[in-house]
């Protein structure tokens, strides 16, 4: 549910939200919407939190469903990876650490 007020309109965070809402916001703001994809808001061109005085068009970045799964399964092991590689160098400095005190 979108409501307008008196007070200066804000960009909300429309992260998940469907072609339907996005377009049902930019109407509310007058401003004309560009999208890029098909599904649901992953990026938007005005920021969450930034005042919507002046502002002529709002462009999306969509996704499919599948999509954002596949996209958040990749940053996952993406991030283990990174976590591996990390305690890795943190046991070899060990191992360097322990030899150094032998000698």
């Amino acid at each position: 549910m979108l409501i307008r007020t008196e007070e200066a309109s804000v960009m909300p965070d429309i992260t998940g939200w469907s072609m339907r809402d996005a377009t049902k916001l930019s109407d509310l703001a007058g401003m004309e919407l560009h999208h890029i994809g098909s599904g649901y808001v992953t990026d938007q061109s005005i920021p969450a939190g930034t005042g919507l005085e002046g502002k002529g068009y709002l462009t999306v970045e969509m996704m499919s469903p599948q999509e954002i799964r596949d996209l958040r399964e990749e940053e996952a092991a993406a991030q283990e990876e990174a976590e591996a590689e990390e305690s890795s160098g943190e046991e070899d400095s060990e191992d360097e650490e322990e030899r150094i005190r032998r000698e």
